[in-house]
């Protein structure tokens, strides 16, 4: 009878046979895996039964909650930028689409280069993305841009239109306008900068993977959809999914360890 293979060995073979870029079949299941989280998300977004006041009540709560700890300052941002036209046209083309380019990229990117790192990284960005749809839900939030005037706020996508707008009736009819808490676009920005930052060699690069969460934050003031406490939030959230991500890879490769050392007893006896 041949040698067993020590368990460790086994374990590694058996957990990534090719990596998940030689094996066509996971490339399909990680599709379908994403596109079901996409179209979760999206349904889930959209659900708005507490309405235009729970939204505005729940505003005027981290209005003073940022009050309290001195950090409203979203209307001077927001209020100093008014003059200067080209930032929130600029601001909004970066809003409505690098936020999904840049997401998808550091996916397949990942997926491609680092079969080995891609759960943890696809994982993080799927638990993060699960508690957000819990907190669009449970605490629906009227974005500074939606408030009374008297607030000082303007809607800039209904002042500067680029080719989309959430005040267009097409716009409306699918995405929930109250789904501000957390900031899912702060989520996805930081995740993309975890799951990139790791194999930029250039130096400028590495400054425009830390840039681009930094100006995600700026752009979501200065466009009056966020909050700070929005973007906060989403960064706690993305820590503790990380955290949850890591700690389910634990488990599963210690699962997978038992397994293959069970297996490899039972061949050499």
């Amino acid at each position: 009878m041949s040698e067993a293979k020590p368990s460790n060995t086994l374990a590694k073979e058996n957990s990534n046979p090719n990596g998940l870029k030689d094996n066509p079949r996971r490339l399909i299941v990680e599709i379908v895996i994403l596109g079901c989280l996409y179209a979760i998300y999206t349904f889930a977004r959209n659900i708005n039964e507490s309405g235009i006041d729970q939204a505005y009540e729940n505003a005027k709560l981290i209005i003073r909650c940022e009050e309290f700890f001195s950090i409203y300052h979203e209307q001077t941002i927001h209020q100093f930028f008014l003059n200067h036209d080209w930032v929130l046209i600029a601001s909004n083309y970066f809003y409505g689409s690098l936020h999904f380019i840049a997401t998808i990229f550091a996916l397949v990117w990942v997926f491609v280069k680092d079969p080995k790192r891609y759960s943890l990284v696809r994982n993080t960005i799927v638990i993060s993305t699960l508690i957000a749809l819990a907190g669009f839900i449970l605490f629906p939030l009227m974005p500074p841009r939606l408030l009374p005037e008297s607030y000082g706020f303007i809607d800039s996508l209904d002042k500067y239109p680029t080719f989309w707008s959430f005040n267009s009736d097409e716009f409306a009819t699918i995405s929930n306008q109250y789904a501000a808490m957390p900031s899912v676009h702060i989520i996805w920005a930081s995740w993309v900068a975890f799951a990139m930052y790791p194999y930029i060699k250039n130096r400028f690069l590495k400054v425009l993977v830390i840039l681009y969460p930094l100006t995600t934050f700026f752009v979501i003031i200065v466009t009056s959809n966020h909050y700070f406490l929005d973007a906060v939030a989403g960064l706690v959230i993305l820590l503790i999914s990380f955290l949850a991500s890591r700690k389910i890879m634990s488990l599963t490769t210690r699962s997978a360890i038992d397994n293959t050392a069970s297996l490899a007893e039972t061949i050499a006896k």
